[in-house]
């Protein structure tokens, strides 16, 4: 669950801090399909009068009616540590009504009280209160009418039991009832699963019959309409793969017309459903904000386990690691006793199944379901549907430091060894944009940081953390070896001999760039930093003549930044003094992340090119050439 905080002052920037510590491995539950998820905060502040900003602390100074809209947009719920005031202005413009609104709540920097403002029940904001109150030792101030008598609430009977409300005005008639003390009458079809009692004061179960009328009416049957509200089960297991980066218009579109072709009400989807290798498809996150329902993952590993008779493909097979991602996801979420009623469809790049979960009706709320959240170490599943991961302290090594790099950050472009070190580690260090970078599994360790130009301090707080007999993980983007902390790390070392130190190769900018653009870099080669923090400029500008001078392809890393804007374009006017001005280059931006960007120009052309820390440049040598729209460069080979 990824909650998006603010603050305002230096006093609530703290907080904050205190927060995310706090909840850090607190696991959440809000449906019955999915599995219970970690509690993730992202953190902004609005405070110009900090010194500095701590680890996991970024700066905005955008208006917070934007910070709210993209709150609503991305995030799971918002919370604002100030006044409430101002959290009400900031979300007026994105408030609808309840079905659709995200939670905000709103707690005063004295940490004294946290208020759920908006989509208490549906959203989930009162439980979400309770679950921070008690880990930070506050008060939950609710207001909703039902919670403060103590009552049975419909619509959050209705989200806890994954039922779709058909005739959304009965949640106020029955809730008057039950607030003035009347009886309500419960009518539950029978495949429906209802517990025979129903142990809730007010609440009489009645029989299933076609003529009579109930206050609360649950059927799937879409001809019956006696019923003061009528509840539906969402019966849907959407699974889904698309493309990468197949828009959120597309995947709406296409399950509305697949839905609709096949009879099936799209409001009863109650998750989708995918491989983790997805999991960073906007596309599909923003479906599952818009249809409320989680959007649950699995390993490919746990996907071919999956007993039934699926459409394979070799195509996919081949890619994901699968055979069948839709259709065995769908039935992964869907549970024991499952059944696959719509096959794999396929069109415009996206792919759906629907399997339809057998429903079961609870009127009391387990106990893992009123708390909202277990802590970490608890036996409650985990989130994106993978095994349970190793906890804290289990199988680790003690008083060692990993050395890893992580590549672009996606655990699909991880290395095996990257992925089982951090498993095994009880803390990880890092700088704090690759921190953010690190799968959402990874976040419930202990994390530490420091800010940029503090990487000896880092190094130092990694052994510091080893030195207390705990296994660390030091993480850097690409390879760690190459400009990355390991050099640092062994230096470092020296002061700490009873600490063994283990290097984990990743996937170096200068190796996945050149993937995507084509093999520039396949044959001698140099990489070159333009970052003059560490490195003198004249040293560089003799390493960029003597690259040009022995013909090397070159990998330029840091090729610009907001205090060095013209370094890239320094650099490409000495290349010109010993290459042609057509030689052909392409760069890279945001490598295996969102955005990610290739482009494919001239020498000269680059020279006017604005670029960022984020962009690795190519630069080919002579015989390098377009090659089928890739640039590719020439081992000598007789073709």
């Amino acid at each position: 669950m990824r909650i998006k905080v603010i603050s305002f002052t230096k006093t609530g920037m703290e907080l904050s801090v205190n927060l995310k510590e706090r909840l850090t491995g607190v696991l959440y539950k809000r449906n019955r399909v999915a599995p219970s998820e970690d509690i993730y905060c992202k953190l902004f502040t609005a405070c110009k009068s900090a010194e500095s900003l701590p680890p996991h602390v970024t700066y905005t100074n955008e208006a917070v009616t934007e910070f709210a809209e993209d709150g609503f947009r991305h995030y799971d719920a918002i919370l604002f540590i100030g006044a409430c005031g101002i959290a009400v202005r900031a979300i007026a413009p994105c408030v609808k009504d309840k079905f659709q609104d995200v939670p905000v709540l709103v707690m005063d920097e004295l940490s004294g009280v946290i208020i759920p403002i908006l989509s208490g029940h549906l959203g989930g904001a009162n439980r979400l209160a309770e679950v921070i109150a008690k880990e930070m030792d506050l008060q939950a101030v609710i207001t909703t009418a039902t919670d403060l008598h103590k009552k049975f609430a419909v619509d959050l009977f209705a989200a806890d039991n994954d039922l779709s409300i058909v005739n959304r005005e009965g949640i106020a008639a029955v809730s008057a009832k039950i607030l003035s003390g009347e009886d309500v009458l419960v009518s539950v079809e029978k495949n429906a699963y209802a517990e025979n009692d129903i142990p809730v004061k007010q609440l009489k179960l009645i029989p299933y019959e076609e003529n009579r009328s109930a206050d609360i009416l649950i059927t799937s049957d879409v001809t019956r309409t006696n019923g003061a509200i009528i509840l539906r089960p969402k019966e849907y297991v959407l699974g889904i793969g698309c493309k990468r980066g197949t828009s959120f218009e597309k995947i709406e579109n296409f399950v509305k017309e697949v839905f609709a072709q096949n009879g099936l009400d799209e409001n009863l989807i109650c998750a989708a459903a995918s491989v983790d290798l997805k999991k960073k498809e906007d596309g599909i996150h923003q479906f599952s904000k818009k249809h409320r329902i989680p959007f649950v993952l699995f390993s490919a590993e746990k996907l071919e386990k999956v007993k039934g008779d699926f459409r394979s493909s070799d195509f996919v097979k081949e890619t994901v690691g699968v055979d069948n991602v839709c259709e065995r996801s769908a039935m992964a979420a869907a549970g024991e006793n499952a059944e696959l009623i719509l096959e794999k469809t396929s069109g415009d790049g996206i792919t759906v199944s629907v399997a339809k979960r057998k429903c079961r009706i609870y009127f009391t709320v387990p106990e893992e379901m009123s708390r909202g959240m277990a802590v970490h170490g608890s036996k409650n599943e985990v989130s994106h549907g993978t095994e349970e991961r190793p906890r804290n302290g289990e199988n680790s090594l003690k008083n060692h430091i990993y050395v890893i790099g992580i590549g672009p950050g996606d655990e699909a472009q991880m290395t095996n060894l990257a992925i089982s070190a951090l498993e095994k580690s009880d803390v990880i260090v890092g700088y704090p944009v690759y921190i953010d970078l690190l799968p959402d599994r990874f976040k419930t360790k202990k994390l530490r940081s420091t800010p940029m130009r503090q990487e000896r301090e880092r190094c130092i707080l990694a052994f510091e953390e080893a030195s207390k007999g705990q296994c660390v993980s030091m993480i850097c983007s690409g390879d760690a070896g190459i400009y990355g902390m390991a050099g640092l790390i062994y230096e470092t070392g020296v002061e700490y001999p009873e600490t063994e130190i283990e290097i984990i190769s990743g996937v170096t900018a200068a190796s996945s760039g050149a993937a995507l653009l084509g093999a520039p870099l396949n044959h001698d080669f140099c990489v070159i930093s333009l970052s003059d923090l560490l490195t003198p400029w004249e040293q560089i500008e003799a390493r960029l003549k003597a690259a040009a001078e022995g013909d090397f392809a070159i990998a330029i890393y840091n090729p610009s930044s907001k205090k060095r804007k013209d370094h890239l374009k320094r650099a490409c006017e000495i290349l010109l003094r010993y290459m042609e001005p057509s030689r052909p280059c392409g760069y890279v931006r945001n490598i295996g992340r969102e955005n990610e960007e290739a482009v494919y120009l001239s020498l000269a052309e680059l020279k006017e090119t604005e670029t960022d820390m984020f962009t690795t440049v190519f630069i080919g040598n002579s015989g390098t050439e377009m090659i089928g729209g890739k640039l590719v460069t020439k081992r000598g080979y007789r073709i």
